[in-house]
């Protein structure tokens, strides 16, 4: 892994834009102000330009004249029928008869020695979540070099120096004996698993929210591959941060109904309206208010009493302490998970409308349905200087941290609905589509 302390400044912005639906179709990875190493690679055969076909998008999602940026941020022809070859791959990461899907997500003719069954050096039975270098019976979920009839609750994404048999989407060096493959189910047990012992800080929990007590664990991530889709290096490096103070935090993302309330009070200013907006329109009184940019959702929360939570607190809330990389555990995302556009016709849903893909504490939505503004600044490589206790990010900056980029764009198997996803956008919201952005508040006890 490059050390981007000293190489950061040479990496390109790429920004994957809420990994939002443009115009055209196509999923828009540009713009969302995430600084990737994807600009200016390079390719076997030499230097590779940006917009170019094969090449990364450029950093507003778009490419050079008929090319359209595929959803792995690679130009690829307009016209394109993903698992064609010279086309995206399946979002399952396979391609039609004859093909494999490469590295950069796009169909082509393997190598030789290679099968047509297999995407990359992935095995073609993706049910469970196998990824890159797995090789065998993986039924339990496992990625990244595990090889052989690997079995449920083996480790998921470990690399060099686990020592301990169930790690799950753990990194290097990682001793901890946590629940690897964890699923759906583990929510809101406030005793037991992830969460721990019941925090005497918690005090009187309000009923629209939960309690996250104080705790230490791993945010971000070493790995470079989840589930056969890339890491961004904004994710690295895994970190232990301990957040010293429990605290609340919403259940839901604040729905148009309780905004309104907010607005009726001549507090709150109206959200954007238009394509994918749900403000003013009939029966999305309870999905997610989008359309709302960070100083609107700082004045909802303030106005609640409340305030929007760190990115150190949103991570803990929607991992816990196991090391997992979804909110439910390590399973693929799929419609019983997430609210993703391939699941229905009307993008947003319900907020709480998925429970089988809530955190350890409760919390719905963690993945999926919109965006979530956090209260930080952002900045790219802020994890190899952050403080290990109470991160509050930059003291300054021009960009407002994200999270929940899972949005409800998605194809469902999408892994990158992982929990350590990160992104900074104008607080204005001017570089992202709007109806991606949305939030939920969290809370310091009295």
């Amino acid at each position: 892994m490059m050390n981007l302390t000293s190489s950061w400044g040479s990496l390109a912005r790429t920004g994957i834009a809420g990994l939002l639906l443009l115009g055209t179709g196509c999923i828009d990875v540009g713009g969302i102000g995430v600084d990737t190493a994807t600009s200016g690679s390079t390719t076997e055969g030499g230097s590779c330009g940006d917009g170019e076909e094969g090449c990364a998008c450029f950093g507003n999602g778009t490419c050079n004249d008929g090319l359209t940026c595929s959803g792995s941020m690679i130009c690829v022809p307009d016209g394109c029928v993903d698992g064609s070859e010279g086309c995206p791959c399946y979002g399952n990461g396979t391609c039609n008869e004859g093909l494999v899907c490469d590295a950069k997500k796009v169909c082509s003719q393997p190598p030789d020695g290679t099968t047509s069954s297999t995407s990359g050096s992935t095995t073609s039975d993706l049910t469970d979540g196998t990824t890159g270098g797995s090789t065998g019976d993986a039924t339990g979920g496992t990625t990244g070099g595990t090889t052989g009839g690997t079995t449920s609750g083996t480790t998921s994404g470990t690399t060099s120096g686990t020592t301990s048999g169930t790690t799950s989407g753990s990194t290097s060096s990682s001793t901890s004996s946590t629940t690897g493959g964890s699923t759906g189910g583990s929510t809101g047990d406030m005793t037991t698993g992830t969460t721990g012992d019941v925090d005497p800080g918690c005090g009187d929990v309000p009923a629209d929210m939960a309690c996250v007590p104080t705790n230490t664990f791993e945010m971000g991530t070493d790995l470079d591959t989840f589930q056969g889709w890339q890491v961004l290096p904004v994710e690295q490096p895994a970190h232990a941060i301990t957040v010293s103070k429990s605290f609340w935090i919403d259940l839901t993302e604040v729905s148009v109904e309780a905004y309104s309330l907010c607005w009726a009070s001549q507090v709150c200013t109206l959200p954007k309206q238009g394509q994918d907006l749900n403000w003013g329109v009939a029966g999305k009184g309870k999905h997610p208010a989008n359309g709302v940019n960070w100083y609107q959702a700082k004045t909802y929360c303030e106005w609640k009493g409340k305030r929007l939570p760190t990115e150190a607190e949103w991570e803990l809330a929607a991992r816990g302490t196991d090391g997992r990389l979804f909110p439910w555990g390590n399973d693929t995302p799929t419609c019983n998970h997430v609210v993703g556009k391939y699941c229905g016709p009307s993008g947003t849903a319900p907020v709480g409308s998925k429970p089988l893909g809530d955190s350890p504490y409760g919390l719905h939505d963690m993945a999926g349905n919109v965006a979530e503004w956090c209260s930080d600044y952002y900045l790219g490589d802020y994890y190899y200087q952050s403080p290990n206790m109470d991160p509050e990010g930059p003291m300054t900056g021009t960009k407002r941290s994200v999270r929940s980029l899972g949005v409800f764009v998605y194809q469902p198997d999408n892994a990158n609905q992982r929990t350590t996803m990160r992104a900074g956008w104008d607080p204005l919201g001017t570089d992202a589509n709007p109806a991606a952005q949305g939030f939920r508040c969290a809370q310091t006890p009295p």
